[in-house]
């Protein structure tokens, strides 16, 4: 395994999340992990600064301890928080929102639920497999059948597995 270059501390002056997403990204992808996103919230006595990482099969308690001791070093070398920070190194859940570009190529095949109101369908929700974005349009499987939801029509699209409708 070899690590890559990292960022100049202030790469990014003001966005700690993108500072901080360029010195863990090589790290995390070293290891066989993929960062979906990185939150920074600045707060009273503690900022909170959030991984969201996953890879096939799964992320446990282990790998997220392991990750957050290596990025907790970067980050400490790599960027200036201007005080104490919390950092949560965590999966990105079952019922995520999708927001990135990458999310939406990430859980391709998995079930979605897209909230459009303003697309004619009942009750303004589609349900069905994710098969990613075409354009700014969101592509969907219903029963074998390809739905695009016009980008600007769609509210939210979070991950959707059985039973969590």
């Amino acid at each position: 395994m070899t690590e890559t270059a990292q960022p100049e501390p202030d790469a990014e002056p003001g966005r700690a999340d993108l500072v901080a997403e360029r010195a863990v990204r090589p790290m995390i992808e070293d290891l066989g992990y993929t960062l979906l996103d990185v939150e920074y919230k600045p707060g009273g006595a503690r900022g909170v600064l959030k991984l969201v990482v996953d890879r096939p099969g799964g992320l446990s308690v282990d790998d997220c301890a392991a990750i957050s001791r290596r990025a907790g070093d970067l980050i400490d070398v790599y960027l200036d928080l201007a005080g104490p920070y919390h950092l949560e190194v965590t999966s990105p859940g079952l019922t995520r929102a999708l927001r990135r570009p990458a999310e939406f190529a990430h859980f391709a095949g998995r079930r979605v639920k897209v909230v459009c109101p303003g697309f004619e369908v009942p009750g303004g929700v589609v349900i069905g497999r994710l098969e990613g974005l075409v354009g700014e349009d969101v592509a969907v499987e219903v029963d074998g059948e390809q739905v695009l939801v016009p980008g600007d029509q769609t509210k939210r699209v979070r991950l959707c597995p059985e039973g969590f409708e």
